[in-house]
């Protein structure tokens, strides 16, 4: 089980270690308002501080409006895109900073400097989305992939989304995590080919292939979830509910889905990228100051 019930556990986790040694965020491209206010509100709760990299002038006059303390918060002077995002990725890579965050700057030139082979923080592995999700209904927090990056996932690909979403469960304190790979049913139908790389993958994992872990699909989001759905449809698979990771089948899915927990459901989320060698924070434009708070949070987390 995971020593994190929901985000104000993960968030009162890292404001304790905090307290012991401070965290730090890398900005790219920080004279923006609503970036600026995410960084007063993690200074506000004794979450982080920032390294606000941008044009000096901008980021002072917006920090002034907000009343954000510059005393506890770094600004470093720079200017141009490309240059912003390559101090931004270096203070995280040489350790200055614990996670990076996108700032106002295009995601292009920000993903360049990420996974530029010489100065970046690339892994070497396949880079994607891993997303908190949190509801009451859900009992706890489940991890997704891929709710925003990868449009068609391929079966080495969702494989290499399992292994990285259950090491981000590890961390979290669940021992050996249960994977759902999601699909719109719980059989294999020759006419849907996603329904057979679940099968494969499901296979390839009760044979030791994948980790150790725990793997069932395909399976539908009701019986990845919810323990009485799958009393109702008499699921005797091995997750009955309670998956700690949800592979989605490919971009649509992911996107309807997270717009949906978000605007209609109203699920706490956070998000980071997998395969890279420090946690980033990343959102979705329409997300609200508590969402970036979540995952920074998230991601300071992670830099444990």
């Amino acid at each position: 089980m995971s020593k994190f019930k929901d985000f104000v556990d993960i968030k009162n986790h890292v404001i304790e270690l905090s307290k012991k040694k401070p965290k730090k965020i890398s900005v790219a491209s920080a004279g923006d308002i609503e970036v600026l206010k995410t960084i007063k509100m993690s200074n506000d709760i004794g979450l982080a501080t920032g390294i606000l990299i941008g044009e000096r002038e901008e980021i002072t006059k917006y920090a002034d409006e907000i009343g954000l303390d510059l005393s506890i918060n770094t600004i470093v002077d720079v200017s141009g895109e490309k240059a912003i995002a390559e101090k931004a990725v270096e203070k995280v890579r040489t350790g200055e900073a614990d996670m990076l965050m996108k700032g106002l700057i295009h995601s292009p030139t920000f993903m360049r400097a990420i996974l530029n082979s010489q100065t970046g923080i690339k892994s070497g592995g396949f880079v994607h989305l891993v997303s908190a999700v949190y509801h009451p209904s859900l009992s706890k927090i489940r991890l997704f992939s891929d709710l925003g990056m990868v449009v068609e996932p391929t079966l080495n690909e969702k494989i290499e989304m399992i292994k990285n979403a259950s090491e981000v469960a590890i961390k979290m304190g669940i021992e050996k995590p249960k994977v759902a790979l999601l699909a719109a049913m719980e059989t294999v139908s020759e006419k849907i080919s996603v329904t057979n790389e679940c099968a494969i993958i499901s296979k390839m994992a009760d044979r030791a292939q994948i980790g150790d872990v725990i793997v069932d699909g395909p399976l539908s989001f009701d019986l990845a979830c919810f323990k009485e759905a799958c009393e109702r449809k008499r699921y005797e698979g091995p997750i009955q509910g309670d998956a700690d990771v949800l592979i989605m089948p490919n971009l649509h899915a992911g996107n309807i889905f997270y717009k949906s927990a978000v605007y209609m459901a109203g699920m706490e989320t956070g998000s980071n990228f997998a395969g890279v060698k420090k946690p980033i924070a990343i959102f979705s434009r329409g997300d609200t100051a508590e969402a970036k708070l979540n995952s920074i949070a998230f991601a300071l987390m992670l830099s444990e």
